[in-house]
This record gives C-alpha cells, sequence and structure tokens, in this order.
C-alpha cells in the first residue's frame, strides 16, 4: 500500500481563505435582508388618502411610542454592518498580501517553452496546417 503524501498548511495561511468566505456567505445576504429601511414621507400618494383628523392623528403618535427604540435599532444594525463590510475588506486586503509558500504550477516551466508567441505564429500560421476546402 503506498503512503499518503500529506501537505499540512504550517503558515495557517488557508485560514483566513476560510474566514472570508464564510463572512462574506454570511454577511451579504443578511445585509440584503436586515438593512433598515426608512419609511419614504415624501410619498404623494399616501398623503392623498391619509387622514388627519384629531382621532387619526392620536393613533399615529401612538404606534410612534410604542416603538421607543426602533431608531436605536437601526443605527446599532448600521453601524454592525458597517463593521462586519469593514472586517470582510480588511481580511481580503490581509488574503491579497500574504506572502505565497507554494509554488505555483507553470506548465510552460515544465515543457521548457520560453516563447510561446514564437511557437504559437509558427504552428498556427504555417500554411501547412491550413486544411483544404
Amino acid at each position: 500500500m503506498a503512503g499518503a503524501k500529506f501537505q499540512y498548511d504550517e503558515s495557517g495561511s488557508t485560514f483566513y481563505y476560510f474566514v472570508a468566505s464564510f463572512l462574506a456567505l454570511i454577511l451579504i445576504p443578511s445585509t440584503y435582508w436586515w438593512w433598515p429601511r426608512e419609511e419614504q414621507k415624501g410619498d404623494a400618494a399616501n398623503k392623498k388618502h391619509e387622514c388627519y383628523c384629531h382621532p387619526c392623528n392620536v393613533k399615529k403618535l401612538r404606534l410612534r411610542a410604542a416603538q421607543p427604540w426602533l431608531k436605536l435599532k437601526h443605527r446599532a444594525l448600521k453601524f454592525s454592518f458597517i463593521v462586519a463590510w469593514f472586517l470582510l475588506v480588511l481580511m481580503i486586503y490581509k488574503i491579497s498580501t500574504l506572502e505565497r509558500d507554494y509554488v505555483e504550477y507553470d506548465p510552460f516551466e515544465v515543457l521548457q517553452i520560453d516563447r510561446v508567441w514564437f511557437i504559437m505564429r509558427s504552428v498556427f500560421y504555417c500554411k501547412s496546417n491550413i486544411p483544404p476546402y
């Protein structure tokens, strides 16, 4: 039985890839769904059908008073999303500046080809390679 060759990440660079992908996987949909939306106060169609009598105004004030922490909750959500996006950008920057300790696979180096354009030109522009019609 042949022995298995394992390559372990001793520098811990793949951890950053995992954290960044996990954070992006959670952050993008949650920002879309839970970003606080403001009520549109300048809508002319709603103002046309809105009642301004005393009982309706009292009801509107009572509904607004039932949610006193709503504005603070929206600001806290926005702040937490901004911090999370900043952490994601910081993590991506960290990944982009990591030193690679592995050798990237280069097929031209393996084939010992120095001038790819010269070989491609000689193969594709040779008249003997043109198929007859």
